[in-house]
């Protein structure tokens, strides 16, 4: 039998207890949704009793310990011996089990029997999902007759198979004692089987023992990882609750309801940036989420999104008969994610941003509206005061006198030094205006005592003007009467002379 050195550790992961202390942040929200901390962990080890092993039995103990050490409370350790073909089965608790373990006399290595059993053993055990470690320190060296004792061939791809068909796939660990070429010959093997698992880790006790604690935390991950794997693809349906909605259009609003459901399986979604649209029409109608975003939807479940409608509502105060027509298309945009991307960053994975759109919904109402009698009668007064106040008008405009035109002037005769002079005063412009008072054609008058000044007073008449003169700016002691264009009246002894401004 040729010299073997290798020790290789194969880790098919399960759901372990909990990660150490020098792991990474933990994925939280993922590992409470899927209870990975509270299924225990089985360990297989698969341990070579062929005769060469006892050179290795220190350092195997040691290796067997420090995996005692590292497992949770709840976790368990199955030791399973084998040479020519696994025929030993115990639980390993304690320090005393490892420390009892008999020195190997075996004649034979056969990796791949200790495979085979255990692809056997985990199909027949599908809910006890077990992390298994290989411990041998030779090369594949199989009994004569066994199916296993070519590099290639049936059974080796046999096996392979299988082992791809196992949920979830293995994570491998090696720990190689020997040299360049045994390890490579003991990765050959194990690629055989499990092609793209493996991972060499550093076969010094004190550096194993931390990598035998990195196991559960590696095991943990990467199960958390198959789990959501074909949720990362998956999002939302959404379905309106009813495509075709009719709306009450006196009332301004309306709603109907759009059903979103999840498609995952482990991660809760969320719904953001929710737009709705609606197609043009003579009345504009929009519309909006009534659930403030983000919206969650946990997984597998429907949450109803209620879309509120909204339009101008028909005014209360009809004059004349309303008719309103509504036909409209509704569709609503929104992007998913999920609330556990920080989670999903910790084990590598993204989920990222999704766009959905809804097909159309349609909605579509009428209204008819007659006039309210009220504001029909509020409309017959308001005419009638209308034509009232016109009537009103006309008669009192007919009643106005019309405005004046022409000047007017005065003339009075003032003895001066026992001669009498001829005074005029004015002219006073009447045009365009109806009334007009003035002292400018009154005469200065001298009396006992001292010099007053008049007052003139002009209205305009149907057949010309009215003059009122007031010598002494008295009303008591004034005079009127009426002049015609081109005429002049005599008041209180002043003449006043009306005519034309083109007269000279």
């Amino acid at each position: 039998m040729r010299a073997r050195a290798i020790l290789a550790a194969l880790v098919l992961v399960a759901w372990p207890t909990s990660a150490p202390a020098a792991a990474d942040p933990e994925p939280t929200a993922l590992y409470d949704a899927l209870d990975l901390k509270e299924r225990p962990a089985d360990y297989i080890v698969l341990l070579d009793t062929s005769g060469t092993m006892s050179s290795q039995q220190t350092a195997v103990k040691q290796q067997l310990k420090g995996l005692l050490k590292a497992k949770g409370k709840q976790d368990s350790v199955t030791l399973v011996r084998f040479d020519r073909r696994p025929y030993h089965r115990s639980a390993l608790e304690t320090d005393a089990d490892i420390d009892g373990l008999p020195t190997p006399v075996g004649e034979y290595t056969d990796i791949g029997r200790a495979l085979e059993w255990v692809v056997r053993y985990l199909r027949e055990h599908p809910s006890r999902l077990a992390a298994v470690m290989l411990v041998s320190d030779g090369i594949q060296e199989p009994a004569p007759g066994s199916p296993y004792g070519s590099a290639n061939g049936p059974a080796w791809d046999r096996l392979r198979d299988q082992a791809a068909g196992l949920k979830p796939q293995p994570l491998l660990y090696t720990f190689p004692f020997g040299g360049a070429d045994v390890r490579r010959h003991q990765d050959e093997i194990v690629e055989r089987v499990f092609p793209a698992n493996a991972q060499i880790l550093d076969p010094r006790q004190s550096q194993a023992t931390k990598d035998l604690s990195m196991v559960k935390d590696d095991s943990l991950r990467a199960e958390a990882r198959r789990r959501v794997a074909a949720d990362l693809k998956r999002g939302v349906a959404a379905t309106w609750k009813q495509p075709d909605v009719r709306l009450d259009l006196a009332r301004g609003t309306g709603s109907l309801t759009l059903d979103v459901r999840s498609q995952t399986e482990v991660l809760p979604l969320e719904l953001r940036a929710v737009e709705v649209e609606v197609s043009d029409g003579k009345e504009r109608v929009t519309g909006r989420s009534a659930l403030p975003a983000p919206i969650r939807i946990e997984p597998g479940r429907t949450v109803p999104v209620p879309i509120e409608l909204s339009w101008a509502e028909p005014s209360a105060i009809r004059v004349q008969p309303v008719a309103l027509d509504l036909s409209r298309t509704v569709r609503v945009r929104a992007t998913v994610q999920t609330p556990w991307e920080g989670d999903l960053g910790l084990l590598g994975l993204s989920y990222g941003k999704q766009q959905i759109g809804t097909d159309a919904a349609r909605v579509t109402g009428s209204y008819r509206g007659a006039p309210s009698w009220w504001a029909a009668a509020a409309a017959v007064v308001l005419v009638a005061a209308l034509i009232v106040l016109l009537l009103w008008w006309r008669r009192a405009r007919r009643r106005r006198p019309p405005k004046m035109t022409g000047v007017l002037l005065s003339a009075y005769v003032k003895d001066a030094e026992d001669a009498w002079d001829e005074h005029t005063l004015g002219p006073v412009h009447l045009g365009g205006r109806r009334s007009v008072r003035t002292a400018e054609l009154a005469p200065e008058l001298d009396l006992p005592g001292g010099s007053v000044k008049g007052t003139v007073d002009v209205r305009a008449a149907a057949d010309g003007i009215t003059i009122t003169y007031a010598p002494e700016g008295l009303p008591g002691r004034s005079d009127t009467a009426t002049c015609p264009l081109g005429r002049r009246v005599m008041i209180n002894g002043v003449e006043f002379i009306y005519r034309t401004t083109s007269e000279d």
